[in-house]
């Protein structure tokens, strides 16, 4: 797993890649979220193109990092997931709760709408 941080004006974009399955990848995720939330950065989206496969736990840190996000007065959305990553969220009906997006762009611009 490895994570890329990108700045767009107000918006800050965490690009995941790799599996996102538990382990070491749940600290650094959180981390990255706690270091950009510390800039008094608090939009945020995480790009998920490039994450191969989801397991429950990964579906488990999306949450929390988006409870993280929004007890700081915050949002987070998504951008870029796959097909199978996609029918997760449905089944598990938060595409009801996360903002979802095919592309880091749309994401980023619907930040600015609000």
């Amino acid at each position: 797993m490895s994570i890329k941080l990108a700045s767009y004006g107000p918006v800050d974009v965490l690009s995941l890649s790799g599996k996102l399955m538990g382990g070491p990848e749940i600290t650094e995720i959180h981390s990255a979220i706690k270091a950009t939330l510390e800039k008094r950065v608090n939009h945020i989206v995480i790009d998920l193109k490039d994450v191969k496969w989801m397991g429950s736990i990964g579906i488990g840190i999306l949450i929390c990092c988006l409870t993280t996000v929004r007890h700081a007065g915050g949002d987070l959305k998504l951008s870029g997931l796959s097909k199978k990553a996609m029918s997760l969220l449905v089944m598990t009906k938060l595409d009801n709760v996360f903002e979802i997006f095919p592309k880091v762009d749309s994401a980023v611009k619907s930040f600015q709408v609000h």
